[in-house]
């Protein structure tokens, strides 16, 4: 079932087309990659998806209701989204930036309810984050961070959560080991993932399916091995490479230079 929908959506920034009357189904569990030159659009589709930009044309719809008629708390507490370069007061405690994921479901009076204090504690732990709760947000290391970010979505209790280039930033070791975890949300809690990536080998080894996106426009969709190969990743980017897939399913991609 589609979970959102992206029906015939248009937008421009000052005239200038960004998006060109797109359609996407997003359902419940999948995990969509989307990739793209810069400029393709990527970032203002997670913003459309978000409700932070109102399309110029067509609408996006959250389990058949326009997401810009939605209560922006109800919304919240079925979305999230991790941005890129998120930042944080460097003074917060760790403890207290999760729990910032509770206010959607919380009325304005009312503080942490030992249903809120499970949930918050159970974010935490999801993410390996418990054991620096009462450190400072400006104390972490950019990895550290963003799990901590991240531990805030899932606090909120989302049925989908968007990432916006979730791996800028970090080192290989810690992009793997962001992605790793959100694979593991996707798979053990039911959690569907839309992420904006740059590294094509990443979308291709841990996402279900792949968006390419040119210039406003979905330019194929389908599984990594569908999407992911020469002909596309020349149009796309202007190079030539190569693609091999192992036998577990993992791709090699190899880089050979620009396309001429």
């Amino acid at each position: 079932m589609a979970l959102l929908n992206v029906d015939g959506v248009k937008f421009a920034y000052k005239k200038k087309e960004v998006l060109k009357k797109m359609s996407l189904e997003i359902n419940e569990g999948d995990f969509m990659a989307v990739l793209g030159p810069n400029g393709s659009g990527k970032s203002t589709l997670l913003k459309l998806l978000s409700r932070n930009l109102k399309p110029d044309g067509g609408s996006v719809f959250y389990r058949k209701e326009k997401i810009t008629s939605m209560d922006t708390k109800a919304l919240a507490r079925r979305l999230a989204i991790l941005v890129q370069g998120a930042v944080a007061p460097p003074d917060i405690l760790v403890k207290d930036m999760v729990s910032y994921g509770r206010y959607p479901h919380q009325k304005w009076w009312r503080g942490n309810t030992q249903e809120d204090l499970k949930i918050i504690a159970w974010a935490m732990a999801r993410t390996k984050v418990q054991q620096f709760a009462l450190r400072r947000m400006g104390e972490l290391s950019g990895g550290e961070r963003q799990r901590v970010f991240l531990a805030m979505a899932l606090a909120q209790k989302p049925e989908i959560i968007l990432l916006d280039e979730p791996t800028t930033y970090l080192d290989i070791a810690h992009q793997l080991e962001l992605l790793e975890l959100v694979r593991e949300l996707n798979k053990e809690e039911g959690l569907t993932v839309v992420a904006v990536l740059h590294d094509v080998a990443q979308a291709a080894r841990y996402a279900e399916k792949v968006v390419l996106m040119e210039q406003g426009k979905i330019m194929a969709m389908g599984s990594p091995r569908e999407v992911i190969n020469p002909e596309n990743l020349r149009r796309l980017y202007g190079v030539e490479v190569e693609v091999c897939w192992d036998q577990q399913g993992l791709p090699r991609i190899f880089i050979k230079g620009l396309a001429r």
